[in-house]
Formats: C-alpha cells, structure tokens, sequence
C-alpha cells in the first residue's frame, strides 16, 4: 500500500513536470522554426498508390505567389517511368497545412512486359507478353502538410482522382488471346482512379 501511495505521489510531481518540459520544447522548437524564413524552393521524394510520380520518384515544389507553387517530378511504377506537372494552391503561409492541386501526369509504359504469372486466355493459364502503352492522365488532388524540425521542411500525405485520356492502355503480343476478365484485370494495373501516397520535402534556403 505504502508502494503505490508513493508512486501516486511521484506520478503527481513528475507528470505535470514533464509536461510543462514538454511544452516549452514545442514551443521552443516553434519559435525557433518561426524565425527560420520560408524556404524558396522544395526538393523531396514521394509514394504512394497511383501516385502522379509512380510507386516511388523525386520532385520539387517552387512557390510562386500568394500560396501558389509549381510542382514537378518523375518516378518508377509498374507502367514504366511517370513523370508530372502541377499546380498548387496552399492555405498557409511557407506552403503548410491544407493544399488543392491539379495537373497532368504521363507514364511510358513498357514494351514486351511479361507477367510473372500465367495469365488467363481462351485456350487456358498461359504466360504471355503484353505492350503497356504511354498514357496521359488529368488529376485532381488535396494535400495536408505537417511541420518537420526547425528548418521548415515538410512531410505531406495526398488524396486525388486520376483520369486517363485513352481508353487503349495495352496491346496483347504473343500468347492466345487472354479473356475479357483477365483484360479488365490488367486495365487494373494502369494509370487512372484513386492516387493515395505522402512523402518529404526539404527546404531549399
């Protein structure tokens, strides 16, 4: 009993103790980071699903004016290298908090892409060879950033919708012909719906 009535006690003192450390940390950081100007530029890296920059790239955002900036970049995903072009338009100063963009995104495809598994056709599981052509998409997205260290940089997480300009996204080139399931299957894996990924900026002074 005399254990736990000292352990309230020494929860009482040290608790609000380390509170109030804690908050003076914050603070401290956040006038620290207050008096660090807003960067000029953004260099980073990002991933995500359907992201405009593929399941993993590098870019750049450059503020403009008045909460605008110009954002760029390029990456790798199944459908070959991404690359991308947007417009941004941030709610708070030093592009944080929430953010509404839109901009183009293009990827190469892949020529002779074959998958590592046998693919439905109409003659049975067979593995076969597909073209994934280039494909452009318009999207749309919103964006949330969050304040990293005392340098302004940045971490960031995206929520959009994409949608390609072409229909045609791949051409069979050996193998019988696969079923219209397995084809809706493969349309799957292109550019186009729901984007869902995040990544770090790095200020630029």
């Amino acid at each position: 009993m005399k254990k736990l009535v000292l352990f309230a006690l020494l929860f009482l003192f040290v608790v609000p103790g380390l509170r109030a450390q804690d908050a003076a940390a914050t603070q401290s950081s956040k006038n620290s980071r207050d008096n660090v100007p807003c960067p000029k530029a953004y260099l980073g890296m990002n991933a995500g699903i359907n992201n405009p920059n593929g399941l993993f790239g590098f870019s750049f955002e450059i503020p403009v004016k008045n909460g605008f900036v110009l954002s760029a970049g390029a990456g790798a995903g199944l459908w070959g290298t991404w690359a991308y072009g947007e417009g941004r338009y941030y709610l708070k100063p030093c592009q944080r908090a929430w953010a509404l963009g839109a901009g183009f995104t293009h990827s190469t495809g892949r020529r002779n892409f074959q998958p590592g598994k046998a693919m439905s056709t109409i003659g049975g599981p067979e593995h076969i060879s597909l073209d994934l052509l280039p494909q452009t998409n318009f999207y749309l997205a919103i964006y949330r950033a969050w304040n990293l260290g005392k340098k302004r940089n940045k971490i960031f997480a995206d929520l959009g919708w994409s949608v390609p300009f072409r229909n045609k996204d791949f051409k069979q080139i050996s193998g019988d012909p696969i079923t219209q399931n397995q084809a809706d299957k493969v349309r799957q894996w292109s550019p186009g719906g729901l984007i869902i990924g995040g990544g770090l900026y790095f200020g630029i002074h």
